[in-house]
């Protein structure tokens, strides 16, 4: 028994936990969003992320968003179910595959351009220059 328990420990120490972070987000025009925080990446001058939604039938959907660095044109490049994307326990070495040339100008008040905005705002912030005294 004390064996067992032992193998059982191991197993939970060596068989990491993932766990995604989600920030919530609300637009303009008061729809919410979910930001994926840990998804965000840089490839080719776009950004790649991950946002949790709801469909007009209240069904959640996950959606890979490609969008320009510079302006806010996008893309939805991969829809996932809740459990296909916790599936995937956060591997997002796969999240730029589906790179494309052909996005949209990105409306005001939508969960696109609340993201967008939100992604800039993050990968700006970590990129500036530390100023050491």
């Amino acid at each position: 028994m004390k064996k067992f328990l032992y193998v059982l420990f191991l197993l939970l120490i060596i068989n990491p936990v993932f766990a995604i972070t989600w920030e919530n987000i609300t637009t303009t025009g008061n729809k919410a969003l979910q930001l994926d925080i840990d998804s965000i990446t840089l490839h080719k001058n776009y950004y790649f992320y991950n946002i949790k939604t709801t469909k007009n039938n209240g069904e959640e959907v996950i959606i890979t968003i490609q969008s320009q660095k510079s302006h806010p044109f996008c893309a939805r490049v991969k829809y996932y179910t809740p459990q296909e994307y916790k599936a995937l326990n956060g591997d997002y070495k796969n999240i730029t595959l589906n790179l494309t040339t052909r996005l949209e100008p990105v409306a005001f008040k939508t969960r696109a351009f609340a993201a967008h905005k939100r992604v800039v705002q993050i990968m700006q912030a970590e990129n500036k220059p530390q100023i050491i005294f």
